[in-house]
């Protein structure tokens, strides 16, 4: 076929093949990129149910949980407000409500969102997931090839960017991948509109600058403009002809970006992230030195997947593996002349990104200048598996162009290979006698022997020319092979029947009126009852607003706590303030004699108060009714005391961001609301405009004069409404100057 021999042809059909192996569960078992698993496997009340296995569903990794808790809740949120045609605003799932959108990792206006349009919810999720790696290949592949590089050299570079630990192991988080592959979009266009000074390359610049930040990563668009900024200082574009309009655009994407980028960063700015203590405490911020062996063996510590993983803190946090072999092309970059030059660029983001991943004056310094301060440092390792992306197609194209009389690639190669064996060989021989040693062992078999089956081809191909045509696809094989190897362990695939299925508890709960609460108990992990729209007080998240991060350690404690955690879970049910959180419901799980979970066992013994009422219960899980709880809405005199008696309040309507409350009150009072204060909230008391308080502590209060009054609430703060405005204008500049220059190239 004529088709067949047109080189654009063949690397888009590689291309293919390659997401054919990577996802080969999705595209031949009908399998969706979605580890809930974890939900059905590990919790109750679906616990309670085998759905379709013998013992239960098996959990192939627990580590990514915050998928099923967060990601892929947070996105059903801002999908489910886009089809009731309203901005996806306010979340009230937890923490007595907090902002949506302003949530970066919400990713509420992501390309890859535009599959929920056609596709039910998760296999729109499971195409997001598959299609970003598609276009991290060819974007990659794309910018690569304006460096004079061959094909499979850019193959190369393009899939350890799509591929590598780091890549991997937030892969299916669905936006840490698609904040990644714009970055080799940008470097292209800014290359372009330097080369031609055409307006076009900036006006989609800016178009992919926003929706780089858009798809919902800030330290990642941080790390980007990081490379790019300092790629224009290394190439002297600094200052050169065509720089400042290069500059205008920029900061026009970052206008057309503003609908995020406002109430993101005021969200940011009253959130805990820098009093927040669990990434301190769990040691988990900075990259330990001896996880520089991970770099080459990516299991060298075990893995989660397999339950042996036995090395610091969290594997994802410290993943960024790319193989030995494109650590020693990345060297032999560096012995190529004409190479050499961009080679020492990327080595250095290469060690930009390990002083900003491991813990040092410099780094540390660095985090601040960056507005990173607060997050986890080793996210920084993003620029160290992206500069291998380059390095090794360079060292790839020095290596595929040398040939034995080329001493210093020969050395270099053997070199290179010796010292990779010997670390390994005196690493492993340190600790084999013991188990973890022999786990090392056993999971260096495969990056060792892809190794030295590379040194071997490479050392044959050096001597022996015929064969040297082999060497480059051989190297690409080789790294295919290495990178899917640890994916394919790492990654999550189920059917869709176990994708937040329902339950009798859950039912129960469903179709209770609204609006109130219920708390988990231990029972529903943190944030996985989103997606079937029902509310609590705990929960996690890592922007917690700080006043109520506040409130929520005086309910827990009793007093406000100095360093407030993401992670709430409430059990301090007899605190004077729990009834005005209007939590109606408690979960339980009954255990047995021998403290097993079971259907046959005793409710915990809180919960034979005679506070509580059983109201309903399936297999091990209870459901309680607080016979104390608040109501959502309550009146308070001018003394501050609560009214008990001649008085009316309804809620007429009631959704995530739009309250409808119908008030009679017998004496001009104070309303007050069980629901979160927080900059942005409106109110109009019969068609007129009123302030919204703060009550005693984060909790949102209005006047109300004496007699019947329809209140109106709703979310839509001025960060969002200015925010709209700069897009909207900066949507406007964009068309004005394509249909100028559209004009303009006509008349010519």
């Amino acid at each position: 076929m004529i088709w067949l021999k047109k080189p654009g042809v063949v690397v888009f059909l590689i291309f293919l093949i390659i997401l054919l192996i990577f996802f080969y569960p999705f595209f031949f078992k009908g399998l969706l990129p979605i580890p809930a698993d974890i939900t059905v496997g590990m919790y109750y009340p679906w616990l309670d149910y085998k759905w379709g296995y013998s013992t239960g569903v098996p959990i192939q990794n627990p580590l990514p949980s915050d998928i099923p808790s967060l990601l892929y809740p947070w996105r059903l949120l801002v999908i489910r407000a886009f089809k009731a045609k309203q901005w996806p605003l306010w979340n009230p799932g937890y923490f007595l409500g907090m902002p949506l959108l302003a949530n970066f990792q919400s990713a509420a206006l992501s390309l890859s969102n535009l599959f929920f349009v056609f596709l039910p919810e998760s296999l729109a999720w499971s195409w997001g997931v598959i299609s970003q790696s598609f276009l991290s290949l060819l974007l990659m592949y794309a910018y690569l090839r304006t460096k004079s590089l061959s094909r499979i050299s850019c193959l190369l570079g393009a899939v350890i960017f799509s591929f590598s630990g780091f890549s991997v192991v937030w892969h299916q988080y669905n936006v840490h991948g698609w904040t990644m592959l714009f970055l080799p979009l940008i470097l292209f266009l800014t290359d372009r509109y330097f080369e031609t000074k055409e307006v076009y390359w900036n006006l989609l610049l800016s178009t992919a600058i926003a929706f780089q930040i858009f798809a919902g990563y800030l330290p990642l668009v941080i790390y980007s403009w990081l490379v790019v900024g300092l790629l224009l200082l290394w190439e002297k574009k600094v200052g050169k002809k065509g720089f400042w309009i290069w500059l205008g655009f920029a900061c026009l994407g970052i206008g057309l970006s503003s609908i995020q980028l406002l109430p993101g960063l005021e969200l940011i700015g009253l959130s805990i992230r820098k009093i927040d203590p669990l990434v301190e405490a769990s040691q988990a911020g900075y990259l330990p030195l001896s996880n520089l062996i991970t770099l080459v063996i990516p299991n060298f510590f075990g893995n989660p997947a397999t339950k042996n993983y036995w090395g610091q803190a969290f594997y994802d946090n410290y993943a960024f593996w790319v193989g030995g072999i494109p650590l020693i092309l990345a060297f032999l970059a560096l012995f190529n002349r004409k190479i050499k030059p961009v080679a020492v660029f990327w080595w250095g983001i290469f060690l930009l990104g390990l002083v900003l991943a491991i813990k040092n004056p410099v780094g540390i310094f660095l985090s601040k200048a960056l507005f990173l301060e607060g997050g986890v440092a080793a996210r920084s390792l993003f620029l160290v598996d992206l500069s291998f992306a380059f390095l090794a197609a360079y060292g790839l194209e020095a290596l595929v162009k040398s040939g034995k009389k080329d001493k210093k690639i020969v050395w270099a190669l053997g070199a290179g290979i010796l010292f990779l064996f010997l670390s390994g060989w005196l690493v492993l021989k340190e600790g084999v006698g013991i188990v973890e040693g022999r786990v090392a062992f056993r999971n260096s078999a495969i990056p060792l022997g892809a190794l030295l089956v590379f040194g071997g081809g490479a050392g044959l191909a050096l001597f022996f020319s015929k064969i040297k045509k082999y060497l480059a696809p051989l190297v690409l094989v080789l790294v295919l092979f290495s990178l899917w190897y640890p994916a394919r362990k790492y990654w999550s695939f189920v059917p869709e029947k176990v994708i937040f299925p329902t339950t009798s508890v859950i039912n129960f709960l469903v179709k209770q009126k609204k609006p109130f609460r219920f708390e988990p108990t231990n029972v529903i992990p943190q944030n996985m009852w989103l997606p079937y729209g029902l509310e609590t007080v705990s929960g996690y998240d890592t922007l917690l607003p700080k006043k109520q991060g506040e409130f929520l350690s005086l309910v827990e404690t009793g007093e406000v706590q100095k360093r407030i955690s993401r992670v709430h879970l409430l059990n301090n049910f007899d605190s004077p303030l729990f009834p005005f959180l209007n939590v109606k419901y408690f979960l339980a799980k009954k255990v047995d004699e021998k403290g097993i979970f079971s259907s046959t066992g005793s409710p915990p013994p809180v919960f034979t108060d005679s506070r509580f009422r059983l109201v309903f219960e399936d297999g091990a899980t209870q459901i309680y009714e607080d016979l104390q709880a608040g109501s959502r809405f309550w009146l308070l005199d001018g003394e501050g005391k609560i009214i008990k008696k001649n008085f009316s309040i309804k809620v007429k309507k009631y959704s995530f961001q739009e309250e409808v409350v119908e008030v009679d009150a017998p004496l001009d009072s104070t309303l007050v609301e069980s629901a979160s204060f927080y900059p942005g909230w409106q109110a109009s008391l019969d068609s007129r405009k009123i302030e919204i308080k703060e009550n005693d502590y984060a909790l949102r209060t209005y006047l109300i004069p004496e007699g019947k009054h329809i209140l109106k609430i709703y979310y839509y703060p001025e960060s969002f409404a200015w925010g709209l405005k700069i897009s909207l204008i900066s949507l406007a500049l964009v068309f004005l100057i394509l249909i100028f220059k559209i004009k303009r190239t006509e008349n010519k």
